[in-house]
């Protein structure tokens, strides 16, 4: 009985996706990222991607797809506690590309034959694929009131570890990768114009992208708890399958 039962359910669920329009379209826009710390500022990019509506039920859908996208912040400070000797860390123009694939659930508002609003909330997945450009690290160190000491590298790849060393004090900061993978929340509203859709989405990252920079030194305002958060403005074209 329950394996009928479990057919018969199927088979409705199948029924509808059949009887219902899937949109299959392409998207670009360009995006605002910043990360989960105080004391960053954000970084404009581009983006696009594939999307992919399929109804489920009456105005029910379920959203995916997949984006190309880049993601970062323009500048993460952090600095040692004050007294004695004293550091002070920079990070400039982190741009990292992801590949993602989200998973929302949608409610389309059909306002009209033409126009719907169609707001979704969901998961996204991403993997880090480069960086669109080296990443500028400084580092500061003294005793007392004032820096003696400065050193200043370019990370191409902040996927990999980075090691940077004072040539006339020998002392070395050690920075640990970014974490390629990354997930958290999205959120998107969409209003689909026939075949034209304009979407605003925003991701809150919940995996701890970074552990941040060498120790003594803490970001500011988080204590190395460094995530992702993304604001996204684009423009699509949708295909009626």
């Amino acid at each position: 009985m329950k394996k009928v039962l479990l057919l018969l359910i199927m088979g409705i669920c199948f029924l509808c996706v059949a009887n219902a329009q899937i949109r299959l379209g392409v998207e670009a826009g360009g995006s605002v990222s910043f990360m989960h710390v105080q004391n960053n500022a954000a970084i404009g990019r581009g983006f696009g991607g594939l999307v992919l509506d399929v109804p489920v039920y009456q105005n029910i859908e379920i959203q995916t797809g997949f984006d190309y996208t880049s993601k970062g912040a323009r500048r993460l400070t952090g600095e040692s506690p004050k007294g004695g000797e004293h550091f002070y860390e920079r990070v400039d123009m982190i741009n990292l590309r992801y590949l993602e694939l989200p998973i929302r659930v949608a409610y389309r508002f059909r306002l009209s034959r033409v126009f719907s609003l169609v707001p979704s909330f969901g998961w996204y997945f991403g993997v880090g694929i480069d960086s669109n450009s080296p990443v500028h690290v400084t580092t500061m160190y003294g005793y007392g009131g004032g820096y003696d000491h400065y050193i200043n590298r370019k990370w191409e790849n902040p996927f990999k570890q980075l090691e940077m060393e004072n040539e006339d004090t020998s002392y070395k900061s050690v920075y640990k990768p970014f974490d390629r993978f990354d997930h958290g929340m999205q959120f998107r509203l969409t209003a689909d114009i026939s075949h034209v859709c304009i979407n605003l989405s925003y991701d809150y990252g919940l995996h701890r992208i970074w552990d941040g920079f060498s120790e003594p030194v803490k970001v500011r305002g988080r204590n190395n708890k460094v995530s992702n958060q993304c604001l996204m403005l684009s423009l699509g074209y949708k295909f009626f399958l």
